[in-house]
């Protein structure tokens, strides 16, 4: 006799004649499946008065909004550069809070499957030189420690670093290195407003499951790559467009014959990228319109048409895979990912204390103005890539606040050098370095003396040439 999920809560005497046990068999108890018990409890959530409706407008009512939690620094957006952010500042023994919309740490690299750390060094005379190092060696040998199928392995010395993880191993490893230093991690948190006295930043409110709350901190790291925070903050940003991208993967090359390779290569199909399972490739789409013009600049603020992307994206990712199984030797080709997070290349930048150019970057190479705090990578565009001065990741107006990653402060010829994986990463660590120092001398990141914010960085293994 067969059963159902529905058979299961019948109760016993169903279970009992299927010859059913626990933990499948249900009891008496109404409230018992696969032996866990559920028991009402008090709402955990302020009942509050709604919007109304009032002359054809929308009127939300004012609220208070009850503090959850206090913290030295606090970091909202838990990407890449939000999470060097908050291991930089952990580590330096501040009380450090994470909020992260989503429910895994990593941003594009995990969330959005850019799989590959790019822009993590230079070569210059056949030799290659890390310029992420310190956090990104720390993650790297978190990672080798997973086994093989964690990361790719090492390269000679002689060739560009730039390791690919597997997605799920990256989730893990951020996080255990970030409980690891410390720092507290909220999930299925999404900032909506700042709280702000004056010109200070004091924190920020997010919507939770748990409703509305305050977070309040003495610095707040803005990470959350679309610079939120600064914007809800009213300090000056520049906003533009930029190609809105899309990653999937496909699983089963392993039981491809060089044969069926050949084939495929006939038929104009795309290999794709190496991930550590030689199994799986992954695949990214540049700049695809609502309409599905593909190359073209988007609108990250454009809800609907980012909401199309989305789906002609997730659509074509089904095709990609169907088109291999129409190729002999190629059958077993199977789509077994689509990104959870879409590939925002852009939106706001910082208008900031200081703003870089490539210009700059060329000219600085060997000139130091005293106040480097990050070094990012080499792009292609920039052969060795750029300093990033402490000014970039510094508002002008508002105090407590610091920003990082592709909403720091740059011209828009270095965008796509500061919104890549690796140099969020390091600006994130001078950004949570730069709120440490902060907090623990009880000024605003404007008034701290750079030397003290590159101490702590060189103290954690940075690289400021």
């Amino acid at each position: 006799m067969g059963m159902t999920r529905r058979d299961w809560l019948k109760g016993g005497a169903v279970a009992a004649a299927a010859g059913v046990t626990a933990p499948f068999a249900a009891k008496a108890d109404a409230n018992t499946f696969w032996n866990q018990h559920r028991r009402p409890m008090a709402s955990t959530m302020t009942d509050v008065p709604s919007a109304s409706l009032a002359g054809g407008k929308i009127l939300q009512p004012a609220r208070e909004v009850p503090v959850y939690r206090t913290c030295d620094v606090l970091v909202v957006g838990g990407g890449i550069a939000g999470w060097a952010a908050a291991m930089s500042a952990a580590k330096a023994g501040r009380k450090t809070i994470l909020v992260e919309r989503d429910e895994s740490l990593g941003g594009l690299w995990s969330n959005g499957g850019v799989l590959i750390l790019l822009a993590t060094g230079y070569l210059s005379n056949g030799r290659f030189t890390q310029t992420t190092r310190g956090f990104t060696d720390d993650l790297i040998k978190k990672l080798e420690a997973m086994g093989p199928m964690a990361v790719t392995g090492r390269v000679p010395a002689n060739q560009m670093y730039l390791p690919t993880a597997d997605p799920e191993a990256l989730k893990i490893a951020l996080e255990e290195l970030l409980v690891e230093a410390g720092c507290e991690i909220l999930y299925r948190c999404h900032d909506v407003d700042v709280v702000i006295n004056g010109n200070d930043v004091k924190g920020v409110v997010v919507e939770s499951t748990e409703g509305r709350l305050a977070i309040l901190a003495q610095e707040t790291v803005d990470a959350t790559g679309d610079g939120d925070v600064l914007f809800q903050a009213g300090e000056k940003y520049q906003q533009y467009k930029h190609g809105i991208g899309f990653t999937y993967r496909i699983g089963g090359f392993d039981s491809f014959t060089k044969e069926a390779f050949e084939n495929a290569r006939k038929a104009g199909l795309w290999f794709g990228c190496n991930e550590p399972c030689s199994d799986n490739r992954w695949y990214g789409m540049f700049g695809t319109s609502p309409e599905g013009k593909h190359n073209v600049a988007c609108n990250r603020f454009d809800v609907a048409g980012v909401s199309k992307i989305m789906m002609h994206h997730r659509a074509e990712a089904w095709k990609s895979a169907a088109d291999f199984r129409k190729v002999k030797g190629c059958e077993k080709a199977h789509l077994i990912w689509t990104a959870t997070q879409i590939g925002i290349r852009g939106a706001r930048t910082l208008d900031g204390v200081k703003s870089i150019d490539r210009a700059w970057a060329a000219a600085h190479l060997e000139k130091d103005d005293g106040d480097t705090v990050a070094w990012m990578g080499s792009d292609g565009a920039s052969p060795k890539g750029s300093r990033v001065p402490l000014g970039c990741l510094l508002p002008k107006t508002v105090n407590h606040l610091t920003v990082c990653g592709r909403a720091a402060s740059c011209a828009d010829d270095m965008i796509d050098l500061f919104r890549l994986i690796a140099p969020c990463l390091v600006t994130g660590q001078a950004a949570g370095a730069a709120s440490a120092v902060a907090s623990q001398k009880g000024l605003g990141p404007r008034d701290v003396n750079v030397k003290d914010v590159q101490k702590l960085l060189l103290a954690q293994g940075a690289y400021l040439g």
